[in-house]
């Protein structure tokens, strides 16, 4: 039998094969070419056949590999956005041992597969996100200032604004490097600027609040309120209690060096934990301040005013009698834990938050500093620190019903309209703002029909604390009040904090901190982006 030695080969040889035939049949050359054609364009249309059928026959018997390629890949995404993880994580040896165990084979070869994804999802995400920008009326936006390592700080711009459901929406619009030292504030306002331009949002925003201070004038100039961050002002607050306190100052320097010492010492921490049974204290690690933060001293301080005795045992036992903790620094620490409980408590009502809500409303500010100063005056008949923290909060905090973009929000909101309303002192204002804010939406009132409507506004009944405002603008509010229901949609959408209270004033904030600054700075914006927006959209 004859062998040919490819396709190609074959095919020759059947070409010359029915040409002779054809010839013999044939007796006119035009036949013969006629022949010649048919023969050669039958094998072409036969080629074309086979290579149809095998591509076909490829994507069918291959679909559950793609399948499974574009189910890794997206499962692997979705893992780096959600835990925050940087993309070297998948060249980590360790971690490609865990997967290679769970499954083999199911990392890709190159980082470069799952980039793509992410930028996939991101431009997804983004174009979803500018399609609801696109409808809202009145947005604000807050920025979040960080640092990622020393001399590198970033900004996470996020937008809110409530919906014609009044839900109130908030999405991260993007992260990026801002200048340090003096030119960080005009760098700042200049990127909050150029990001509302390229969102196109930049007359749809009115308000914008930051934990930076001295950026009011800057962001003014382009017609934006500046509100500072609640918690930002608290940290402040404390920050100036420290400079007037030098005690307290001194003891919070000690108590510092002194955990640093039990961190770093391991036998010291064994110690710790026997001194701990003999007492029959609870097994607590010692917290470590991050900077100067109330909260995170607030933390520190707890813990060590409870387990100072098994402290001092270990210290003494060593002989290093400079860190032990003595009479006058347990009261001061102990007058500084009871004065920030009060903090405390503060901010655990703001993180009480409406279902559906991951923001505290600005409305909720004049009555929690009130109810704060309040208990401060009472509490601070023997308490220095408690003392020194009241002078602060009336500095910070200085004629606070008188500031309108404060004034009219908690009025709208039926929670705490009485505060407002049944104050004649701030009445001026407060009727000068709600009357710009109805110009500005475009439903000015007479006098005469702005009073009746706010007569009847007041008359109604508050709504318990608990309960959510926007609920009742949805439901009451915007039927029997609808010449203020574009007013109290554009004050209400104002947040009280530059991010999530439940991030603020718990410790999942020093997760996420300390997860954002390992993220590769090309990465940071996409990562940060789609993981506080992909649950949202």
């Amino acid at each position: 039998m004859m062998q040919y030695k490819n396709v190609r080969t074959m095919q020759n040889y059947v070409i010359s094969f029915q040409m002779a035939r054809f010839c013999r049949v044939s007796k006119y050359t035009s036949q013969y070419l006629f022949g010649l054609v048919w023969i050669q364009l039958h094998i072409v249309i036969d080629c074309i056949y086979r290579n149809v059928i095998n591509v076909l026959t490829h994507v069918i018997f291959d679909t559950e590999r793609n399948q499974e390629i574009f189910t890794r890949e997206r499962q692997l995404s979705n893992l780096i956005v959600t835990s925050l993880q940087p993309l070297s994580i998948l060249k980590d040896t360790g971690f490609k041992a865990f997967l290679d165990n769970i499954k083999p084979n199911i990392l890709p070869k190159e980082t470069y597969f799952i980039r793509k994804e992410l930028l996939r999802m991101y431009t997804v995400t983004m174009q979803k996100v500018k399609k609801v920008l696109a409808l809202a009326d009145d947005i604000v936006l807050t920025s979040e200032l960080w640092d990622s390592r020393p001399e590198e700080s970033y900004m996470t711009v996020t937008s809110h604004f409530i919906d014609q459901q009044w839900n109130l929406n908030s999405y991260v619009l993007e992260t990026t490097k801002v200048l340090g030292g003096p030119e960080q504030k005009a760098d700042m306002v200049k990127q909050l600027v150029r990001i509302a331009n390229t969102w196109e949002i930049k007359r749809k925003i009115h308000t914008v609040v930051t934990n930076m201070d001295g950026v009011r004038m800057e962001i003014s100039k382009n017609g934006w309120t500046h509100i500072p961050c609640l918690a930002h002002t608290l940290d402040v607050v404390f920050k100036d209690v420290l400079k007037n306190d030098s005690m307290l100052n001194e003891v919070l320097r000690k108590c510092q060096k002194l955990v640093r010492f039990f961190h770093i010492d391991t036998e010291a921490q064994k110690e710790l934990k026997l001194a701990q049974n003999e007492r029959s204290l609870p097994h607590l690690s010692l917290i470590q301040s991050v900077g100067d933060g109330w909260l995170s001293c607030f933390e520190m301080l707890k813990i060590l005013g409870e387990q100072y005795k098994a402290i001092n045992k270990v210290l003494s036992d060593r002989q290093d009698f400079a860190l032990c903790l003595s009479p006058p620094d347990i009261l001061k620490i102990n007058n500084a834990v009871a004065a920030l409980l009060l903090f405390k408590e503060l901010t655990r009502k703001m993180s009480d938050i409406p279902n559906g809500q991951r923001y505290s409303l600005i409305s909720t500010v004049i009555p929690l500093v009130t109810e704060l100063r309040d208990k401060i005056e009472t509490a601070q008949i023997t308490n220095e620190v408690t003392k020194q923290l009241g002078k602060q909060i009336q500095q910070h905090f200085r004629y606070l019903k008188q500031r309108r973009r404060l004034i009219l929000p908690t009025a709208l909101d039926p929670r705490f309209k009485n505060i407002i309303m049944s104050d004649v002192g701030i009445a001026r204002p407060f009727l000068k703002k709600l009357n710009e804010d109805l110009q500005v939406v475009g439903t000015p009132l007479k006098t005469s029909d702005l009073g009746q409507i706010l007569h009847r506004y007041t008359k109604g009944g508050q709504i318990p604390e608990r309960e959510n405002p926007l609920e009742w603008w949805s439901r009451d509010g915007s039927v029997d009040f609808v010449d203020l229901t574009r007013v109290a949609r554009r004050n209400l959408g104002v947040v009280s904090t530059a991010i999530p209270p439940k991030r603020a004033f718990q410790e999942a904030e020093n997760m996420i901190h300390n997860r954002r600054i390992c993220l590769e700075p090309e990465n940071i914006n996409m990562i940060l982006f789609l993981n506080s927006n992909s649950p949202n959209i």
